[in-house]
């Protein structure tokens, strides 16, 4: 009796070891099939260990011309020709519709140029399109309808090995909790500027940004692309801060390292990414005086006619040729 005991016992614990092993073995066989995945969606390039003196643009038109007809609508001449008076020595890229088509089919694989072409939304190609920028070049994406206070080289402050700059957007402790001790996962109370980020090229953030939104695109259906409340989950601020906090999470850290009160740099060594405090990439004239006070972002998402908040900004197939993407400095 004692015997059969016994040996019933070691079958279990074989079969208990065996089902370990195969899913030790299942597990790994899936992230190396993930891994082979991701490097046909997006071949690995060796990052750079600098931000390169890039700054990185999209809007409809790359013409200085065309931005001066819309004066009186907005300032958006002198909004785009700040960051060339504040930044002389880098080049300055911008990117109008067409040739943002022949960018990203001619520098990344079929299913992501397919994946931007089903984008319905202006707002949701300009998200994966500044992933793209980046990833390719390197160096300071910004968007058209922001300011450049101060230069970019101020950014880093003592802090010159980041490989990724950011600012905090959103940050609900310091608004609603500004004099409690409760604590709470800071995660889920920051969202991270998009509009105004720089990054080295190659890095491996853009790579994940690239991939996973990529896939999300292929798995969501086509109508249910159009949608504004989609955009800031799918490709925008929510999307873009959940893959970064994934990254420092690898490397040991986590955003929960910011405080509510914090009005200075937070450098993550590790990863390397930094993060600028809040209204760093969002002046107003009560900020002005900030030592980190280095962008204006005039919200024309916003806007009534043109705004994709409100529920504009759908795109039309453009029938002209395409022009070729160019680098070149604005003056």
């Amino acid at each position: 009796m004692r015997l059969t005991l016994i040996l019933c016992l070691l079958t279990v614990i074989g079969l208990c070891s065996l089902s370990i092993n195969t899913f030790l073995t299942y597990r790994e066989e899936s992230i190396r099939l993930e891994r082979v995945e991701n490097d046909k969606l997006l071949p690995p390039e060796p990052p750079s260990p600098n931000i390169p003196h890039a700054i990185l643009q999209t809007y409809k038109t790359s013409h200085i011309d065309e931005w001066k007809k819309e004066e009186g609508k907005n300032n958006r001449t002198s909004w785009f020709l700040s960051w060339g008076q504040q930044n002389p020595n880098y080049t300055h890229i911008v990117l109008d519709d067409l040739a943002a088509i022949e960018f990203m089919t001619a520098e990344f694989t079929r299913r992501i140029a397919n994946a931007y072409i089903k984008l319905p939304l202006k707002v949701e190609r300009a998200d994966m399109l500044r992933y793209a920028m980046a990833l390719k070049w390197g160096g300071i994406y910004t968007d058209s309808d922001t300011f450049c206070h101060r230069p970019i080289d101020k950014w880093v402050g003592e802090y010159k090995n980041a490989s990724f700059i950011v600012a905090v957007e959103v940050s609900l402790l310091a608004i609603f909790f500004k004099d409690s001790s409760a604590k709470f996962e800071r995660f889920r109370y920051t969202q991270l500027v998009q509009w105004t980020f720089a990054a080295a090229q190659n890095h491996p953030i853009l790579r994940n940004l690239l991939i996973q939104l990529t896939r999300s695109i292929e798995l969501t259906p086509s109508f249910h692309l159009p949608q504004a409340v989609v955009v800031e989950k799918l490709s925008g601020p929510q999307f873009f801060t959940s893959v970064i906090e994934t990254y420092l999470k690898a490397h040991g850290e986590s955003l929960n390292r910011l405080n509510k009160d914090d009005t200075q740099r937070v450098y993550f060594e590790k990863s390397g990414v930094l993060v600028l405090p809040l209204n760093s990439f969002s002046v107003g004239n009560e900020t002005m005086d900030m030592d980190t006070a280095f962008v204006s972002h005039y919200f024309k998402g916003f806007d009534m006619q043109t705004g994709w908040k409100n529920g504009n900004g759908k795109i039309k197939e453009a029938t002209e040729s395409s022009t070729k993407a160019k680098k070149k400095k604005i003056h």
